[in-house]
């Protein structure tokens, strides 16, 4: 048996070699062998029908957004920014592969070392994904004319399964000081751009009518629409492996950009913190590596030689570094090397190679870092600088997740091969008819049918229902209904939620609906157990106990900021759920993770683990503890004995059921013995201890169960379950404190034993609440993975976050997720599903009229309460009386210019427009605008592949420094400074939105624009203020759009004024009037719509809570990834 083993071992060895004659080659870099052709007839036909195929599948590929690159020039080498690899086919098609896998390494850490620059070794070109040709492929199968055909099967391309380990193979191989040198040199360049375009903007008069303004250019900076990493990904996708080829590069770019983001933001700290600094450190390469074949190796820091001079004139390690910062590396490398190499090899130059970090330490004496072997072949040294870039633990997390997403429950409805839609029909019939929300009979009916599908009074209760139907709108109902109506299972829910449609309240309410609903089942598990002959406490019950818990909520609740969990997390404390009964509860509920607000300390799981430790450090209380709850157990355990002999004995007490007049009760008089029961005769009001005669024939009976007594035993059975299982549980954490100290005291490691303590101490917990809510860069911590499944997954601000970083929440759950959001775009385009909120609470009229029309298709209704006339009064009326030419949402036009220091923009201008405007709001309305405090806001962008740091922090401290100067140092008392993103889900009665630019040569991405314009536009309830520069923002056609409806309304201004740079003289708003269509400049108006009838001043409304918002930002137009159509619903 050996032998013939050894055999078949050296067949298939010599089968390999002849396959792959290089030796140890990776799996994924083997080439397939060639399939045999069966026959060779016809072979110059078979070849062009397999050329026809090809191009066929290319074009194919090219409208789907993979594979094939348009655009690029066909060739063969890596791209060493994304870590991918193109190949060619036969057909000269180029073809993009996902990295190689790499070694294990864990970390969230990254850092650059940087050190004497050297030539990178180009790495070789890497085979077809594709396994030889598409050609050879066809050629080989003799039935070539049946992928010819217009039914012809789909040819799927293969794609590498992409690892975990591929995130820190590619960051090994990052180019760090190349890029940041690339930064900087842009920034550069652009300054000098901004300058000069700003002087040509001068010069130039104002051209509403878009013509010019609007073109696209086609060398623009950001015009990366044909790039591969930025096409628009496909509604559905073939398979897992398809869907994480394509987004792992962008993730990987992402990382990388927020790294390099982080290091730049450090590099004026340099010199006043040491810990950002670079420093001068001793390395030397573990000896167990060196002769490894591992792509990567392990270096560790011998010693630190002491903070690095950070100068221009610092030897040429520092001298690298201080260049990149100026984007001036390339000239100091030729300085230095005395070389006259051209620009084109030192794009190849390494100045240094990034390493990150498996474990931290307090010092950096002794800290390891995993480096790329070969790039340390090249340019290691043992004296390097070393130079912290940032922490990366969240990107990590989300490349992990879309690694093994193939392990998500919901991956068909992920991949667009599942999709959620309603299947009710006669809910679906009343929703769509006409005026159902105006037909009172209608919207009841519609009302009791949302509830009856998620189980009615018997789910729910009755206090539910009535409380349901009369807090709730008939679009936040059926949302609701929608998300609770199955538990675990039905894919995705999707729920959007416009400004002011009361997202945030649904979004509890359906909490609370599927809560109550699993709690009721629970219970009604446990009460089965109690009725049944099993001890419902003790050893016998445990696994009845155990299964009856599976029916407990399990929901975890995510977003993608602290802000936004804490907002749901904070409402639900406030105003807790509603039981069957109609009366309030708070939910068994915890958050992971370090809330921004105080009030949420209480429920968060760090807290209740270190109350649980410092417990532990006192060894007397804790026995004492733990001896008490076991007492209470003891007897609780007593208590519901002597409640089960009750209950035996009054359904043993007749043998038969019994007539309506007659009850079983029990005489408490036998409290201490055997319960004897006696019986009740309500008709003639008498008792006995005999049992009656049975009933007559036709006579109304019940039986021992259904008796009063019966049922409020099983009650309190019930609750006193409930109350042992929660101090047993309480029992069990203090146990495996106690556990722990004991293993302190016998001499075990302090430090061990704790980590080991708070591991199972967050698991216990986590396993046993029933709401969890976490950030969705949290959702992949260890705590989380290690507990159990979650039965629900909810997302809110879904559509706030890209993809990749909603997985990490959804690979915890099962088969349903309810994302609630706004401006959905693939799920929703892929067929499933939406249930819109669409009634908005919050904006007058003509403020959320432009929204409707641009945003959500004219679909969504203004509430009765912003369209009663009193509505913001007496704030309007006061405005509108001194301020005429105000309207609820005006456009102050202001010829100004931005300004760019380093990477970051103010716009000095706009920042003392905003000043006046509030001294003359303050002053026009007798100090009425400053009741509450005023929030001015500063926009800030997202991280996306080549960014730029958030532009916007020079005109935030510009804005807090242009208050203080004018209102004094108290002006915090009015005013609050803070981005757009922040204010998400708030509101105000007055917003002041400064653009600073809403054009220019780079921008932050088509779809984060169109969200923060739509959020920046929706914040206020009676008075939304824009200060911009017309002829600037009309770039994008968005902006364009809200120009010409402003124009449209009358409702620009135009606002001259004197003076430059620091101080500007304005003149008094009050004076000023709106430009018309009557006015000499008619080319301003950019369509021939015809002009919407103007509501009158009087119309708006009253609120006691008044507020005003300054909400100062600037939203990139991003002109070039823009183009003017309706979004999607």
């Amino acid at each position: 048996m050996q032998a013939r083993k050894k055999k078949l071992n050296e067949v298939f060895s010599r089968q390999r070699a002849v396959a792959d004659p290089v030796p140890n080659r990776p799996p994924a870099l083997r080439k397939r062998p060639r399939v045999a052709p069966s026959s060779r007839r016809d072979s110059a036909t078979a070849t062009a029908t397999a050329t026809a195929a090809e191009e066929a599948l290319a074009r194919a590929r090219r409208r789907a957004g993979v594979g094939a690159d348009p655009d690029a020039t066909p060739s063969s080498g890596t791209r060493e920014s994304t870590g991918e690899t193109a190949t060619e086919d036969a057909s000269g098609v180029k073809f993009k592969r996902a990295p190689m896998r790499g070694a294990a390494s864990r970390g969230d850490v990254a850092t650059a070392t940087t050190t004497t620059a050297a030539r990178a070794d180009p790495p070789s070109a890497r085979p077809s994904s594709v396994g030889g040709s598409l050609s050879s492929l066809l050629r080989s199968n003799t039935q070539t004319a049946k992928y010819m055909g217009p039914n012809a099967p789909k040819l799927l391309r293969h794609y590498d399964r992409i690892e975990p380990n591929d995130y820190w193979k590619n960051m090994r191989q990052w180019n760090f000081l190349e890029d940041l040198n690339e930064r900087m040199s842009n920034n550069n360049h652009t300054n000098n751009n901004y300058n000069n375009n700003n002087n040509n903007n001068n010069n130039n008069n104002h051209n509403y009518n878009g013509k010019n303004s609007g073109k696209r250019h086609r060398n623009d900076a950001d015009n990366d629409e044909n790039s591969d990493n930025h096409r628009s990904k496909p509604h559905t996708f073939q398979s897992h492996r398809q869907y994480c080829a394509l987004w792992a590069p962008l993730c990987l770019e992402e990382a990388r950009a927020q790294l390099l983001s982080e290091a730049i933001a450090d590099i004026p700290y340099w010199r006043s913190k040491p810990d950002k600094s670079p420093v001068r450190v001793n390395l030397q390469p573990m000896t167990k590596d060196l002769e490894g074949t591992s792509e990567n190796i392990a270096v560790v820091v011998k010693k630190v030689l002491g903070a690095s001079a950070v100068s221009s004139g610092g030897v040429k390690e520092e001298a690298f570094i201080w260049a990149a910062t100026k984007g001036n590396l390339h000239n100091t490398k030729n300085t230095i090397a005395g070389s006259d190499e051209s620009s084109s090899s030192l794009v190849k130059t390494i100045f240094g190679l990034v390493g990150h970090v498996e474990h931290t330490r307090r010092s950096l004496e002794g800290l390891v870092l995993q480096v790329s072997r070969a790039l340390w072949t090249q340019v290691g040294t043992q004296e390097m600088v070393l130079l912290k870039i940032g922490s990366n633990i969240t990107a990590l997390r989300e490349f992990t997740a879309l690694c093994r997403m193939d392990q998500i429950p919901l991956l068909n409805y992920i991949l667009g091969e599942n999709v959620t839609h309603s299947n009710d029909k006669n809910v679906r019939e009343l929703l769509s008819s006409k005026n159902v929300a105006k037909d009172v009979e209608k919207e009841h009916e519609a009302k009791k049918q949302l509830l009856a599908n998620m189980g009615g009074d018997s789910a729910l209760g009755k206090g539910f229902g009535d409380f349901a139907r009369r807090k709730f709108n008939l679009s936040q109902l059926t949302a609701i209904a929608a998300s609770a109506k199955d538990y675990g299972g039905g894919g995705f829910t999707l729920i959007k939620g416009p400004p002011g449609t009361g997202k945030t309240t649904t979004l509890c309410a359906l909490l609370n609906a599927l809560h109550i609903r699993q709690m009721n089942q629970y219970f009604q598990e446990v009460k089965v157990l109690a009725e049944s002959l099993d001890a419902v406490v003790g050893k016998r019950a445990a696994l009845s106990l155990a299964n009856a818990a599976k029916k407990r909520p399990r929901i975890l609740v995510c977003a993608p900021s602290n802000a936004a969990v804490d907002n749901v997390l904070l409402k639900i404390m406030e105003d807790g759920f509603v039981d069957g009964n109609g009366c309030r509860y708070n939910p068994s509920i915890v958050r992971v993770g370090v809330g921004q607000s105080a009030s949420v300390k209480d429920v968060c799981l760090e807290e209740k683990v270190e109350s649980y430790i410092s417990d532990a450090m006192d060894v007397a209380k804790l026995d004492n503890t733990i001896e008490g709850y076991k007492a209470e157990c003891r007897r609780i355990h007593t208590d519901i004995v002597k409640l089960r002999q009750r209950m035996n004995a009054i359904k043993t007490a007749a043998p038969y059921p019994l007539a309506k007049n007659w009850e079983i009760r029990v005489d408490e008089q036998t409290l201490d013995g055997i319960p004897r029961v006696y019986f009740v005769n309500h008709k003639d009001k008498s008792t006995t201890y005999e049992v009656p005669p049975p009933p007559e024939p036709g006579e109304r009976h019940f039986p021992a169960r259904a008796m009063p007594e019966y049922k409020a035993f099983v009650s309190k059975v019930v609750k006193m379950t409930e109350r042992y299982n929660g101090i047993a549980t309480k029992l069990e954490r203090y146990s495996l404190c106690r556990n722990a100290a004991a293993a302190i005291a016998q001499g075990g490691s302090n430090c061990q034993a704790m980590n080991n303590i708070r591991q199972q101490l967050e698991t216990h917990i986590l396993d046993s609440v029933h709401i969890v809510t976490t950030t969705l860069g949290t959702a992949g911590n260890r705590a989380l993975e290690n507990a159990n499944k979650f039965e629900v997954v909810v997302i809110d601000e879904a559509a706030q976050s890209v993809e990749p970083s909603t997985l990490a929440g959804l690979q915890l759950g099962s088969k349903h997720a309810i994302l609630v959001g706004d401006l959905f775009q693939r799920l929703e385009e892929a067929g499933h599903d939406v249930h819109m909120l669409d009634t908005q609470y919050r904006m007058h009229p003509q403020i959320s009229d432009f929204p409707r029309r641009i945003f959500y298709d004219g679909k969504l209704m203004d509430g009765p309460n912003v369209k009663h006339p009193e509505y913001g009064n007496p704030l309007k009326k006061a405005i509108f009386k001194k301020f005429q030419a105000f309207q609820p949402l005006t456009v102050f036009d202001l010829e100004s210019s931005e300004e760019r220091g380093g990477t970051s923009l103010s716009n000095p201008a706009e920042a003392q427009l905003a000043l006046h405007l509030f001294n003359n709001l303050k002053n026009g309305t007798d100090g009425l605008s400053t009741k509450t405090r005023v929030a001015v806001r500063v926009p800030c962008c997202n991280i996306v592949p080549n960014p730029q740091i958030t532009p916007y922090s020079q005109q935030a401290a510009l804005l807090r420094r242009t208050f203080h100067n004018g209102i004094g140092p108290e002006y915090e008392r009015y005013v609050e400074v803070n981005t757009v993103d922040a204010f998400q889900g708030r509101e105000a009665q007055i917003v002041i939105f400064s653009c600073v630019r809403a054009a220019g040569s780079r921008g932050i991405g088509f779809l984060s624009d169109v969200r923060r314009m739509n959020v920046a536009l929706t914040r206020a309830k009676n008075f939304m203020f824009i200060i911009a520069n017309c002829h600037s923002i009309m770039v994008n056609p968005y902006w364009r759009d809200l120009v010409d409806h402003a124009w449209e309304a009358e409702s620009i201004i135009k606002v001259p004024f004197t003076g430059s740079r620091k101080v500007f003289n304005f003149p008094d708003l009050s004076t000023l009037k709106a430009e018309t269509p009557q006015t000499d400049n008619v080319d301003m108006v950019s369509s021939a719509s015809a002009k919407k009838q103007k509501m009158d001043h009087s119309s708006t409304g009253n609120n006691s809570n008044l507020s005003f918002q300054v909400a100062l930002g600037a939203l990139n137009a991003h002109a070039q990834s823009l183009s003017k159509k309706p979004l999607p619903n």
